[in-house]
């Protein structure tokens, strides 16, 4: 198992364990995951979803995407030097379609005076899909 495998089940594996003390201790539990969404695919949203009905807890998302494609790549490539867009953009999309909740999606984008037309860009192709 790759790095990024091991911290995804060390985070599932955490969450789990403070699900349980709350419920223990009945005191309510919620958590707010920060991420670049590379790693917010189908098989952890669907466990993150398991947790959350299993337990009741609200689970709050910020999605970083600086801009479309080409400034969002440039900004943000992969350890293996390819971009990152296509990966984050299609799983932010998911993430927003299988919420129960738009509110407790956030994205996030670092404006500059590079990317600003970009992150305008990126809305509007946001609110067509």
């Amino acid at each position: 198992m790759n790095h990024s495998g091991v911290l995804k089940n060390q985070t599932l594996l955490l969450h789990k364990v403070f699900c349980e003390i709350g419920e223990k201790m009945k005191v309510s539990y919620s958590s707010m995951i920060i991420t670049n969404g590379v790693l917010l695919n189908d098989m952890l949203l669907a466990e993150l979803n398991e947790i959350r009905r299993r337990y009741n807890v609200t689970t709050r998302f910020q999605v970083t995407i600086d801009g479309t494609k080409e400034a969002h790549d440039k900004r943000r490539p992969l350890k293996n030097g390819s971009g990152s867009f296509d990966i984050v953009y299609n799983n932010f999309i998911k993430l927003v379609k299988r919420s129960n909740n738009a509110e407790s999606i956030t994205l996030r984008s670092n404006l500059d005076n590079d990317n600003i037309e970009s992150v305008k860009n990126l809305f509007d192709k946001i609110k067509k899909n």
